[in-house]
């Protein structure tokens, strides 16, 4: 399981939250039960970060897990936008994983319920083979969300930010093929970058 925030970081206040969220926030969240790592990433087209926490897959989901830590503090008012935080079950896994992912694409997608079968078990039989087939797509966990909204996440691990998006294949194999009517809300192709690992400092 596992718990991953997406959230906006103004650039004149990220020194000082990087500077508290790496020495003071993470091991706080890190000392709670079932919490087992963080890493931290930053999307390459701008200010975008993401927070992924890799959490016990029995730990109890409870009311208020996925709401912004940063309320009580400094930077809720100055520095953090758009904060959004889920929690997620992996339902899926494929492909060679990287201990340690430098790169990471992340797709988040809603379907309509009645098709949401139908459409994982072609993301999972025929979507992801297809893509990994890809140069520079390594390995992929697909996950589902145990406390809101999106209804699917995927996370690619890359090995590097431009070959993936840049292959006669991977032009061949993008795409929602006969699902496309019934998705709602998606995102992805951002390509984020590791700027922390937890584990560095343990």
């Amino acid at each position: 399981m596992i718990h991953l925030a997406v959230f906006e970081l103004e650039a004149d206040a990220e020194h000082e939250f990087t500077r508290w969220y790496e020495a003071e926030h993470v091991p706080l969240m890190l000392a709670r039960a079932g919490w087992r790592r963080m890493r931290r990433y930053r999307c390459t087209d701008g200010q975008l970060q993401l927070a992924l926490y890799d959490l016990d897959d029995a730990l109890p989901v409870v009311p208020h897990l996925s709401e912004a830590p940063f309320r009580s503090n400094r930077f809720a008012t100055r520095g953090i936008r758009n904060y959004h935080a889920r929690t997620w079950r992996e339902v899926h896994s494929a492909g060679e994983h990287l201990e340690r992912p430098e790169w990471l694409n992340a797709v988040t997608v809603d379907v309509e319920e009645v098709f949401a079968a139908t459409f994982s078990r072609w993301y999972n039989e025929v979507h992801v083979p297809e893509i990994l087939a890809c140069p520079g797509w390594r390995a992929n966990r697909r996950y589902e969300c145990v406390d809101g909204e999106p209804r699917f996440l995927a996370l690619y691990d890359l090995d590097d930010p431009v070959r993936p998006f840049n292959s006669p294949q991977w032009e061949a194999a993008v795409g929602w093929d006969e699902h496309v009517d019934h998705i709602r809300g998606f995102h992805g192709f951002r390509v984020y970058r590791l700027t922390f690992d937890s584990a560095d400092s343990s």
